[in-house]
């Protein structure tokens, strides 16, 4: 995760300096573009093998969850749920959160660059 907020500040500094300034929106779409798709279709096979597979399943509040990109705070309110979705998808979700905060920062000249 450091290395991953490394290399995006990296990279939205670096837009910045360029162009003269951060186009948000554009790196969000770009972010959604590339993570959301296998996000959502990893949630999807997990949801369609759980009806099957016990060890699979993932109880209906915390798929509402993942599908809110909020696995994270899944775990802290209800604590671990062994499956296949909370085991991979809540690191996720930090990610899309950091994601969603820390260009708006970098847009309003809150991180200085070295």
């Amino acid at each position: 995760m450091v290395l991953g907020a490394f290399l995006i500040t990296q990279l939205l500094l670096r837009e910045q300096e360029v162009t003269g300034t951060l186009d948000v929106q554009r790196f969000y779409l770009r972010r959604i573009l590339r993570i959301w798709p296998l996000y959502f279709f990893f949630l999807g096979i997990v949801a369609m093998v759980g009806v099957w597979l016990q060890p699979v399943r993932t109880p209906g509040k915390w798929t509402l969850m993942y599908v809110l990109l909020s696995g994270n705070f899944a775990c802290a309110l209800w604590g671990w749920v062994p499956s296949l979705a909370s085991s991979q998808l809540w690191s996720i979700a930090v990610e899309e959160q950091f994601y969603l905060l820390w260009p708006l920062f970098v847009a309003r000249g809150s991180v200085v660059s070295w």
